[in-house]
């Protein structure tokens, strides 16, 4: 039989959400504006994740309510990630050109204040989010809560994958690498904070996320390289041969995502489901015995 949940799934999930609370509020202390960035948008990221995880236990309102907030917070702060992420890529692709790669330079002082005013509203709707959802009453057994969520995050990925095999442009697996990254975050909230035995998939997994995510970042790059204003520090003698180089890498990227894609997603989501061995029930104690009849308790004459 599988391994029985022997916490209640709150206090689990109290536990699961005050650290991701915790990693985001350490990297104030840092001296690193684009890691605390970073840091700040996966905790979003997990908190959203784990509230699709038990969404089937908590009011619709509520948990729509919620998810709508952490995403506007997390929108905030996606083009400041993505100028650092962008940045150090182009560094990296200059510099195997031969080329000396631009010094990163600030940002404007107005793009300065609206990051800094983005990164106080997510840390305060981060806190406000992890203080509700530890107010929400849930079920102690987690095993329907388990297999709904992580059921209905898996049944979109895999969809989004189905999506990538014939897309030619890269909005699909943009909207594919969303759901495998929120899959893998339940699956690792499930694995660290329920005692789920994940096997391979959780490696596989975080294989496949971390491939969409380079080949996001190099189409991204290369969408921005092809605009008439290009990319400010580089040349326009040299973006020819950069364009080159970033199209080779989306091309071995892409077949790399959806050969990993392939291995995780043929399986339909029931039989994955049960190949997790999710934590199950206990069994109902059986029933007393009736009662005796009065004839039954009557002596033979």
């Amino acid at each position: 039989m599988a391994r029985l949940i022997k916490v209640p799934l709150p206090v689990r999930l109290v536990r699961a959400i005050r650290l991701c609370l915790g990693r985001a509020l350490y990297q104030r202390t840092q001296d690193n504006l684009d890691e605390e960035i970073h840091q700040l948008r996966v905790g979003v990221k997990r908190t959203r994740a784990l509230l699709r995880l038990v969404r089937s236990g908590l009011p619709e309102a509520f948990f729509e309510m919620e998810n709508l907030r952490l995403r506007d917070a997390s929108r905030a702060l996606s083009s400041a990630r993505d100028r650092a992420v962008m940045g150090k890529l182009l560094r990296r692709e200059l510099a195997r050109l031969g080329h000396p790669p631009p010094e990163p330079a600030p940002p404007p002082r107005t793009t300065q204040s609206r990051t800094a005013a983005a990164v106080r509203r997510a840390y305060r709707q981060l806190e406000r989010s992890v203080a509700a959802l530890e107010d929400q009453p849930l079920p102690h057994d987690g095993a329907e809560l388990l297999a709904q969520g992580l059921g209905h995050s898996r049944r979109r990925a895999r969809r989004h994958f189905r999506a990538a095999l014939g897309a030619s442009g890269p909005d699909a697996f943009h909207e594919w690498r969303k759901w495998t990254k929120t899959l893998l975050f339940q699956l690792r909230l499930a694995r660290d904070h329920l005692g789920l035995k994940t096997g391979r998939q959780l490696k596989r997994l975080s294989r496949l996320e971390e491939t969409l995510g380079r080949y996001n970042d190099a189409t991204t790059l290369l969408d921005h390289l092809g605009r008439p204003s290009g990319i400010r520090g580089v040349p326009p003698d040299l973006r020819p041969a950069l364009t080159d180089a970033l199209e080779q890498r989306c091309e071995r990227l892409r077949a790399r995502v959806l050969l990993l894609g392939t291995k995780l997603f043929t399986r339909g989501t029931k039989a994955w489901l049960r190949k997790l061995r999710l934590p199950q029930k206990p069994p109902p104690p059986p029933e007393p015995p009736p009662p005796p009849t009065d004839t039954e308790t009557q002596s033979p004459e």
